[in-house]
């Protein structure tokens, strides 16, 4: 009997449950405060950091997967049901202490919930904000996460030890132009001028043989391992191949896999 009501029992089931997904329903807890706050789990705090829905740019609700807008939601419900902390043995304690790198890339919520899970005061977030990658989703300002870290102390690091003086004073006249953050100095090590590349006013050549040139002028001064780098991989895939119309080669690195074997 099992046997053979397990196809028209599966079939009813599908039907029945075919418009009601996880992202359906997380839609649907989302948009209600009340249901979120039933529970006495989550503070109004809490619950106005996930009242923004971040499925809200997926069209057409999908089984069986989970997209990337999910995963923050998908670990808050996680922290909040099954707790976040450190396990000692069956007792969920609190981190002793959490140390974040990049921390401008991390979203107000990671950081509501790592105030849970860590010792009050033992939170230390390493970051630049004019170094973010993902504007859409990390803090605007240091104040944005001292809001979620009530009593956080925000120092600035003003000197790099990183390049010359010359890069240094080139990035920093860059920098302001949307600098968020107080002014870099560099530390008194002189090197090489920058050379910077201009295309003639209304060239319709645009910036490709300005690269090529760049790459050319580089080798020809004796350099050979020499990197472009792009802000996505994809344009790096693009750029390696509309190169070589310009008598340039370059191998494109987009993922771990790839293995830099000298050149550029």
């Amino acid at each position: 009997m099992r046997r053979q009501l397990a196809t028209p029992l599966t079939s009813l089931l599908g039907r029945i449950f075919a418009t009601t997904t996880p992202i359906t329903e997380a839609r649907r807890l989302l948009g209600s405060p009340a249901d979120l706050a039933a529970s006495g789990l989550l503070t109004e705090r809490e619950i106005a950091l996930l009242g923004t829905d971040p499925l809200s740019g997926i069209p057409t609700p999908r089984r069986a997967n989970a997209d990337v807008t999910e995963l923050p939601l998908m670990l808050a419900v996680q922290a909040f049901t099954g707790g976040i902390g450190r396990l000692d043995g069956r007792t969920l304690e609190p981190f002793d202490h959490v140390v974040l790198d990049e921390a401008q890339d991390y979203s107000p919520l990671l950081y509501a919930l790592l105030g849970r899970a860590t010792r009050p005061g033992h939170i230390t977030a390493l970051g630049d904000m004019n170094q973010g990658m993902h504007g859409y989703k990390g803090p605007s300002s240091w104040e944005a996460v001292q809001a979620q870290l009530p009593g956080a102390q925000v120092l600035t690091l003003g000197r790099t030890y990183r390049s010359t003086r010359q890069i240094t004073e080139l990035g920093a006249r860059i920098a302001a132009t949307y600098n968020r953050a107080a002014a870099v100095q560099g530390v008194d090590r002189d090197g090489a001028e920058v050379q910077r590349y201009t295309a003639p006013s209304g060239s319709l050549n645009g910036e490709l043989p300005l690269i090529a040139r760049a790459v050319k002028d580089a080798q020809a001064a004796g350099h050979v391992n020499i990197a472009i780098v792009t802000r996505r991989g994809v344009e790096a895939e693009r750029l390696a191949e509309t190169l070589r119309e310009f008598d340039t080669d370059a191998q494109p690195i987009t993922s771990q896999e790839h293995r830099f074997r000298g050149g550029w």
